[in-house]
């Protein structure tokens, strides 16, 4: 009986001390595998500034090479902002040569910055981890400015060399000349400002742009001035209407002046020709008028030739509606006259 007793103590025991072990023994931890990643090199935090020979610009991506394109893009899109932003401040202020410019025009200059190729080369580069890589580019701004430079540089010497070969011109050729160099200089001036911004011109070309634009400007509103016409006398008796009003159409532009046997080299002629018809519909005249303008040098093949189609309609009287006619041809010399010449 003892034995039994004993036996059964030392069982239960013995499950006891089992049940124990099993819930004391302690789990496996998971493993987890921890990335290393080296620290960020300086010069990627501290990039340096741009010099008179590169920008600089830093960026990441999985390789050097994404790393690199995405310095690239991000150089190009804060420069092109920052370009356009201090462009504008000019154009408000109306400073310097870029109160030549319209605001539409600032347009351009984005355009031309963002579509121009930046050359670039990887200076440093690092691999901070499997699928981190950072990397420093410097962009050329001779090579990134030179289509710029070149197209500016072309379409200058167009208008200079264009502009020196009129010497001999007349007034209204002058006039004429001084305005479209005008126009042309305008629209040099994207390529201007866009390459300027990158790699500046030297101080002679930059003269030659900033001095050259306001020049054809003021000359072409000085010579505008200068213009002077006559009217030569017509025979047709019809024709005597719409000559005098084309003379009261430049009297009230302060352009005639002289007549015609006072007329010189600087003050052109204008002789008057033309075609009218007329009809009448029950009680209602009705003129058409195509009047051509010959403007020329006193005794020369005309230089300009202008023409205008007007109507006269009334119900009183031919004659009247002639007028009328005549009428209306004043006043689209006065609208028209210089912008056709």
């Amino acid at each position: 009986m003892k034995r039994k007793i004993a036996f059964s103590l030392f069982l239960c025991l013995a499950l006891s001390t089992l049940t124990g072990c099993l819930k004391e023994q302690p789990k496996t931890p998971d493993v987890q595998t921890v990335a290393y990643e080296e620290p960020e090199p300086a010069w990627y935090r501290q990039p340096p500034q741009a010099d008179e020979r590169f920008f600089y610009a830093v960026g990441e991506g999985d390789t050097v090479e994404a790393a690199a394109q995405a310095a690239v893009a991000g150089f190009k899109a804060r420069f092109v902002s920052e370009t356009a932003m201090k462009l504008l401040a000019k154009v408000n202020q109306k400073e310097g040569v870029v109160r030549h410019l319209p605001k539409s025009a600032l347009a351009e200059v984005e355009k031309l910055l963002r579509d121009a190729e930046v050359p670039y080369e990887v200076q440093k580069s690092e691999k901070l981890g499997q699928k981190r890589a950072v990397a420093l580019v410097a962009v050329d701004r001779q090579a990134y400015a030179r289509p710029l430079k070149k197209e500016t540089m072309r379409r200058l010497v167009a208008v200079e060399e264009r502009w020196h070969r009129a010497g001999g011109a007349n007034a209204l050729e002058r006039y004429k000349l001084a305005e479209d160099s005008y126009r042309k200089m305008q629209t040099l001036l994207p390529w201007y400002l866009a390459a300027n911004a990158i790699a500046p011109f030297s101080d002679k070309v930059a003269k030659r742009v900033e001095q050259g634009t306001p020049y054809f400007a003021y000359t072409a509103k000085r010579l505008k001035k200068r213009l002077k016409f006559c009217v030569e006398p017509v025979q047709v008796p019809a024709l005597k209407l719409f000559a005098k009003a084309v003379e009261e159409g430049l009297e009230s532009q302060r352009l005639v002046t002289k007549r015609p046997g006072e007329a010189t080299k600087e003050v052109l002629c204008i002789t008057v020709t033309g075609k009218l018809v007329h009809d009448r519909q029950g009680d209602r005249h009705i003129v058409d008028a195509d009047i051509a303008l010959k403007l020329h040098e006193r005794y020369k093949a005309p230089v300009v030739v202008q023409r205008y189609r007007v109507r006269g309609v009334s119900d009183q009287s031919g004659t009247a509606a002639l007028e009328m006619a005549a009428e209306a041809l004043r006043k689209e010399v006065e609208k028209k006259f210089l912008l056709s010449v």
